[in-house]
């Protein structure tokens, strides 16, 4: 059984196995955690261009730069996001229509817009930016961090 507690695996050569692709989409409708290998096609495509909903908080870490689509919907409003990066210092930024619209690098004290308890800015706070529902329907949020880092955010809907 997939729940949102599962991480599920999949693999398809051609990127066009129907069952591969099938049990794809049930463990993204059932918010499980998804790691997929093909060399294109089909599931490529659809893990590329999934969109994952405001109000649902992400959690992960590690070395490297972790990005995120979210969906914001069709009202326009201002779109917050509330970010704790706990230890290791980490950059995130807000990018939406092509521009960063915020990011960490606005917070006071940071260091070359890195935040978490590591630092002076500490590990926990907000951004928010304005949406106009006529532009884009996502943002991307891009995460950059160190080696042994972790953090978690949640993006608010447009209010």
């Amino acid at each position: 059984t997939i729940n949102n507690k599962s991480l599920v695996i999949t693999t398809s050569v051609s990127g066009n196995t129907l069952e591969t692709l099938t049990i794809l989409k049930e463990a993204h409708k059932k918010k499980s955690k998804i790691i997929s290998f093909s060399s294109g096609g089909k599931i490529e495509k659809y893990c590329k261009n999934k969109l994952h909903p405001c109000d649902e908080e992400q959690i992960s870490g590690g070395d490297g730069i972790t990005t995120t689509k979210h969906f914001l919907g069709k009202n326009s409003g201002t779109v917050t996001v509330n970010y704790d990066m706990e230890t290791e210092p980490d950059l995130l930024e807000v990018i939406y229509e092509g521009k960063v619209v915020c990011s960490t690098r606005d917070i006071p004290r940071n260091d070359n817009g890195l935040v978490g308890d590591g630092n002076a800015a500490g590990c926990c706070n907000s951004l928010s930016f304005d949406y106009h529902a006529t532009g884009d329907t996502y943002c991307t949020i891009v995460i950059t961090g160190g080696d042994g880092t972790s953090w978690q955010y949640t993006l608010g809907c447009p209010k």
